[in-house]
């Protein structure tokens, strides 16, 4: 069922990953990379399945219960199936600039060959797109892509 369910749903879930979910339970089910560190009642708890690279779950420390969802992998997508590398501006043109407006972004530095790097983020309903921007450095234009996409209850 983890493997397999792979759709991403703002505010709900990441695939079969259920916000609200008791550690206790999920540990039955996965395979971990290390267990999570609850000692710190103002620190989530970090669950990063062996099987699903690029994915992490964060838990109140308190509670133990999951409340928020990051995913740096392809593989989970949103419905319409918009995921990790597609464009700022796919996702503009399916939810409208409204929704999906076009973040503030911040110089991280230059890579080798030229491309300026920028990162922003943007909060829509539930979700949170990373974008990382790359400037061509001959022509000046700008790419916009999805880098990570976290789901958390509004």
């Amino acid at each position: 069922k983890f493997k397999k369910e792979k759709t991403i749903w703002p505010g709900r879930a990441m695939g079969a990953f259920t916000l609200g979910t008791p550690y206790r339970i999920l540990q039955r089910h996965i395979k971990l990379d290390e267990p999570p560190d609850f000692s710190d009642p103002d620190t989530p708890g970090i669950v990063r399945p062996r099987e699903l690279p690029g994915l992490e779950l964060r838990f109140d420390s308190g509670t133990r219960r999951m409340v928020s969802a990051r995913t740096t992998s392809s593989r989970f997508t949103l419905p319409e199936g918009f995921g990790v590398g597609c464009l700022l501006q796919e996702l503009q043109e399916a939810y409208g600039k409204e929704a999906v407006p076009t973040p503030t972004f911040k110089y991280q530095g230059t890579r080798g060959d030229g491309r300026a790097i920028f990162r922003g983020t943007v909060l829509a309903s539930g979700l949170e797109f990373e974008i990382v921007r790359e400037v061509d450095p001959v022509f000046g234009l700008p790419l916009d892509k999805v880098e990570a996409i976290s789901i958390f209850d509004e």
